[in-house]
């Protein structure tokens, strides 16, 4: 028994509309990869800028040189490991960083979103 083979037509507006929508599909996908490094990169650099200022302050008005800075990158990277997650092993809870901001508001009352605002 021979077996007919079926043939697919698709209109012109068939094909444009899938063309169109393989296009839109791809576009949302760079677009979103985009938006990702864009992002990545500003938090990159920010965060890189506002470190270097810290670290400058501390050389230039506290007397930091390279064994205390060095000293201050560490403790703030065990700081940044709490909020990663280890804290739930060591102090039993989460600890983010909105409990260091929370903190320093209530403590101090120093508030780091007025202050970077500020600056």
């Amino acid at each position: 028994m021979k077996r007919r083979a079926t043939k697919i037509l698709k209109t012109e507006a068939q094909v444009k509309k899938s063309v169109e929508q393989n296009v839109r599909r791809e576009w949302d996908k760079l677009q979103s990869a985009l938006e990702e490094e864009i992002m990545k990169r500003t938090v990159h650099d920010v965060g890189g800028q506002i470190l270097g200022m810290v670290l400058y302050t501390l050389y230039n008005n506290y007397g930091f040189r390279k064994k205390r800075l060095e000293n201050f990158l560490g403790e703030l990277r065990a700081g940044f490991n709490l909020t990663n997650g280890a804290s739930k092993e060591i102090l039993g809870r989460e600890f983010t960083l909105v409990d260091v901001t929370d903190f320093l508001k209530e403590e101090y009352e120093i508030d780091v979103y007025k202050e970077v605002e500020e600056m």
